[in-house]
């Protein structure tokens, strides 16, 4: 890339070495959390969470300090609850009304968890990254894996069937924008018009002087 100017050139050398100084922080950051998790009592924990699709080990240490023992919770439900994943619900007499999800819970983790979940908008797949974080582990975890790839798929795929079929799509709009010429204003292009039922508009712009 060839820019002009001394100043331009600088200030774009500055934006490089900015980014490869964050992503030389990054990598840092990343072997410091691998070393860490050789001596850290959950390390069985994150190895099977990384054997979920979507998870590295930035994530899966993230999820198990943020959610800590599982046992503690009694039921599914209390988890979500606890991330704050249950929908919202205003009731009022016999009337009940459910919206978005509450967003009261664990924040740091939902936020990881959704980023996860991102990934299983794409058909079920064992990758190759996904077979190498799954050496070793037990083949109870693989199968879950798979299992849980196929439900969350097929469970994004049904929800937006039924967004699609609630919301059908609507044809784009076509504007022309024409002149004041008499043949624009014939009845034969009025009705031509009015038969596209929307679809097609038309405006005229004023009048300009000849320069």
């Amino acid at each position: 890339m060839k820019l002009g100017t001394a100043a331009h050139r600088i200030v774009l050398e500055e934006y490089l070495q900015t980014i490869d100084a964050g992503e030389e922080r990054i990598a840092r950051l990343e072997r410091h959390m691998e070393d860490l998790l050789e001596m850290w009592e959950r390390k069985a924990e994150v190895a099977a969470t990384m054997g979920l699709r979507g998870f590295q080990t930035c994530g899966a240490m993230i999820i198990a300090s943020e959610l800590g023992d599982l046992r503690r919770f009694e039921h599914p439900r209390s988890l979500m609850g606890f991330l704050g994943l249950v929908s919202g619900e205003y009731s009022t007499g016999s009337r009940r009304r459910q919206g978005s999800i509450t967003k009261c819970g664990n924040s740091h983790a939902r936020w990881m968890l959704i980023e996860a979940a991102w990934t299983y908008r794409q058909a079920p797949k064992v990758s190759r990254y996904l077979t190498q974080r799954q050496e070793g582990l037990p083949r109870e975890v693989k199968e879950l894996s798979w299992r849980a790839q196929n439900r969350l798929s097929h469970k994004y795929r049904k929800l937006r069937a039924l967004v699609a079929d609630d919301k059908p799509a609507r044809p784009l709009e076509t504007i022309f924008v024409v002149d004041g010429h008499p043949s624009h204003r014939a009845k034969m292009v009025v009705a031509y018009v009015a038969s596209c039922r929307g679809n097609l508009s038309y405006t005229f712009c004023r009048p300009m002087r000849p320069i």
